[in-house]
């Protein structure tokens, strides 16, 4: 895919909701009903990591939910790619680039989110057209300055946050004008999935669907 529309793809989806979902899921019984769940709570974008168990098959079902907009994440190789675009995966994220990667997405039509952490990395994207990049890990010790930095230095970036964060986290990140996002698993606590409260899911997803950024 040309890298303005892939980004100008993943700028759109990633205005759509404040929070992308990543839940830990490996159970595909659950899966459409946890994507109704977070699309009733207004949190409708979803990104599953490629590297859970029966991660194609989570996928597959969620994306059947009308108005989910799921994704893959975590992806590592064009190996990766394929499971997820033929599992019907709107978007891939990635942790970290490499130009053969690069080169692949080039020749498909899935939009790419790719993974950075340094400005070198960002410029390298910025370089090859990528104005909307992945930033990761978001919660370490200096991803906070970093983004602060480059708020500055390249403005012409924007970043979805992903990492470990809870939600108080989360909302670290929500005054800097170069953030569109953060993708968190803080709306889907497992012990909520294990018992089927998709009801407090979406409350969960309501009350952060309403976090400024």
């Amino acid at each position: 895919m040309q890298t303005k529309l892939a980004s100008d793809t993943i700028e759109m989806i990633c205005r759509t909701s404040p929070i992308i979902t990543t839940p830990t899921l490996d159970n595909t019984t659950l899966a459409a009903p946890l994507a109704r769940a977070l699309t009733k709570g207004r949190l409708p974008v979803i990104e599953i990591s490629i590297r859970g168990r029966n991660a194609a098959d989570v996928i597959r079902e969620m994306s059947q939910v009308p108005d989910a907009i799921v994704g893959a994440g975590m992806i590592l190789s064009p190996d990766d790619v394929r499971i997820a675009r033929d599992a019907g995966a709107k978007f891939c994220s990635t942790p970290g680039i490499t130009d053969p990667l690069l080169r692949y997405f080039d020749g498909i039509e899935v939009p790419l989110l790719p993974g950075v952490s340094t400005p070198t990395e960002a410029m390298h994207l910025l370089s090859r057209g990528y104005t909307v990049l992945n930033f990761f890990p978001g919660g370490s010790t200096n991803a906070l300055s970093t983004l602060k930095a480059m708020q500055h230095a390249i403005p012409q970036l924007k970043f979805s946050v992903s990492g470990d964060m809870r939600k108080e986290d989360a909302t670290d990140y929500t005054g800097l004008q170069n953030v569109l996002n953060v993708a968190s698993d803080f709306v889907t606590p497992v012990e909520l999935l294990e018992t089927r409260d998709w009801d407090r899911v979406t409350q969960l997803a309501r009350d952060a669907s309403r976090l400024k950024f």
